[in-house]
């Protein structure tokens, strides 16, 4: 093979002194001293103390027992691989992820370099040791960290395969390819991206609009060789285990993903559990028949959705993918960050359109967006599938934008949509709804509604329960006194609001049981306005038994006014819903 990538960059790319040492070392620090946090707490998460150590643990005991166990299918194998490699150990294993951590801030400056030059390394590394997430991701003992290692290294490794030419550059396409393959092994993500590649690069190889074919052919044979070793793998699971895929839990992604009340986002950030049990039983969610019960239940409940809700649902959480959501955001830096990075990724896309390396980033960002879409939202989600290609185009924009710093009208544009989506995401974080349960969009039952001699306000003028009512100080309460309904994990508070004016910015949601255990819960629910009702379910605040009494204290601007229907609990399980239609199906299915 001959060299066929030339960096975009027009004057040297390799790096002085200088930018090694403010543009490599000194993010190297801040990245390490950003991570010592994360390394030094003690927390593990559930999916890594009870599902990936155990696998790890049984790896290292006993190999061949775990690979022919139905149990391999709880998880991709990547995950408990990378764990037995650090010997199940929690502290050995934050100590690779820090090495990992740190190889890829090196490899962000180089694959810059390579591409664009010593300021594109320079601001490659920096993004990354900057970004509110990744210091945090890719040291926490989860899947995410060898994820983003291995991904970082194929496209490292593709970036170098296209630079080099003779046996560096096979080295580099079947290192790529490798590191592909075992990304897509430890998060299958990736799985449908293979030939997807396969045939765009393929395509390109025979007409080749710009680049030289034999770029785009390197990039079909690394993706090529992915396919090859993950698709084998899955015949593997077909034949032994008739499952013909990387591993379960697609179910419950889909399940979660799909659910309209909760904007397919995770339950706890409304105050409610996980509820795949109402489904599965007291099977796992990642055994074979647990998973197919939840795949079939979110394909009951998208056949169900009405195509305008379902395309409302899809844009809002393209929405969050991109920009992260208010139902998890605590302050204005991340969605400032990712505004900001999205608009410089779409500058060096568009300036650096004739690399084939930008391809490759763009293609795969669009192509995760895509997939992630119909899935269970999460912030950490957004991360691992977006924010390495947003890192590294961002990076070739800024490079190439300072190569065009003497034009004036360039720079000012440039300059000028950066402020614009930073200041267009900071007044959505600001002045758009909270992101409440919505109980309407979901078939849902009464538990049990107060009565009106059951009910007592504070800090209005008169009863918003008889009209519209005004609250001089905008702090008010409203307080449910009586024999109330037990609640647990999937009991929803909701008021209903049928006139408002003004706006809210936090809510004090208060439980007392019959014992007298009185448990709070603060919600920022800034913007929250008129067309809404509130909403929250009682995961954080329940307590044993019947309750004695639910208090809501509202902070609310002055002289805002409320008219008060009802205040109720409910309950709106998908699960529950769709159970019995959907398992006699299943039992009835040959």
């Amino acid at each position: 093979m001959t060299q066929t990538a030339s960096p975009l960059f027009t004057g040297k790319t390799n790096a002085s002194n200088a930018w090694w040492i403010f543009g490599l070392i000194a993010p190297l620090i801040i990245y390490a001293t950003r991570a010592v946090p994360f390394i030094a707490s003690p927390d593990v998460s559930f999916d890594t103390a009870f599902t990936y150590l155990p696998l790890a643990r049984r790896l290292l005991s006993d190999p061949a027992e775990l690979w022919n166990s139905v149990d391999i299918l709880k998880t991709a194998p990547g995950p408990f691989v990378y764990m037995a490699l650090g010997n199940a150990d929690t502290n050995q294993l934050k100590a690779i992820n820090l090495a990992m951590g740190l190889a890829m801030v090196v490899m962000f400056f180089d694959g810059g370099r390579r591409i664009a030059g010593a300021a594109a390394a320079a601001t490659a590394a920096w993004l990354f040791a900057l970004s509110p997430y990744l210091p945090h991701l890719s040291t926490y003992v989860m899947v995410e960290a060898p994820f983003l290692f291995l991904v970082t290294l194929w496209f490292w490794a593709s970036i170098w395969a296209l630079e080099q030419h003779g046996w560096r550059s096979f080295a580099g396409v079947f290192l790529a390819g490798v590191t592909l393959a075992a990304a897509t092994l430890t998060r299958a993500t990736f799985m449908y991206w293979l030939p997807a590649a396969i045939i765009f690069f393929g395509l390109l190889t025979r007409f080749p609009f710009f680049g030289s074919r034999s770029a785009w052919l390197r990039l079909a044979i690394i993706h090529l060789t992915a396919f090859v070793l993950v698709f084998s793998y899955i015949a593997r699971n077909a034949v032994v285990f008739d499952k013909p895929s990387v591993a379960a839990g697609a179910g419950a992604a889909l399940y979660f993903g799909s659910n309209p009340m909760l904007k397919g986002q995770e339950p706890p950030f409304f105050g409610l559990s996980h509820d795949e049990f109402t489904v599965v039983d007291n099977l796992s969610h990642l055994s074979i028949t647990g998973d197919k019960r939840l795949i079939a239940v979110a394909r009951n409940i998208i056949a169900d959705m009405p195509l305008p809700e379902l395309t409302k649902l899809y844009i809002e959480k393209a929405g969050a993918l991109l920009f992260f959501s208010k139902s998890d955001l605590k302050y204005y830096g991340p969605r400032i960050w990712r505004s900001a990075l999205l608009t410089l990724a779409a500058i060096g896309f568009f300036l650096g359109r004739r690399h084939p390396i930008v391809w490759l980033l763009a293609g795969t960002a669009l192509y995760q967006l895509s997939v992630h879409i119909p899935v269970l939202y999460n912030p950490r989600y957004s991360v691992t599938a977006l924010e390495l290609q947003l890192t590294l185009l961002a990076a070739i924009g800024l490079s190439l934008l300072w190569q065009r710093r003497k034009n004036l009208r360039v720079m000012l544009l440039a300059a000028t949509a950066v402020l614009l989506s930073i200041l267009g995401g900071s007044w959505h974080m600001r002045y758009s709804a909270p992101v409440l349960p919505d109980l309407e969009a979901v078939p849902h039952k009464a538990l049990q509604i107060a009565d009106p001699s059951e009910l007592s306000v504070e800090g209005f003028e008169g009863d918003p329960f008889h009209g519209l009512s005004n609250s001089p100080s905008g702090r008010f309460s409203i307080t449910w006194e009586g024999n109330i309904h037990p609640v647990n994990n999937l009991t929803i508070l909701r008021l209903r609001i049928p006139d408002m004016r003004g706006e809210c910015s936090k809510v004090w949601v208060k439980y007392t049981n019959q014992a007298g255990k009185l448990r709070e819960e603060i919600i920022n629910i800034r913007g929250f306005g008129p067309g809404q009702d509130f909403a929250r379910g009682m995961l954080f605040v329940m307590s044993e038994g019947a309750g004695k009494s639910i208090q809501l204290a509202f902070e609310c601007k002055a002289n805002t006014q409320m008219q008060l229907s009802e205040i109720g609990l409910y309950e709106a399980s998908l699960g529950i819903y769709y159970r019995a239609r959907v398992l006699q199906k299943l039992e009835n299915r040959p």
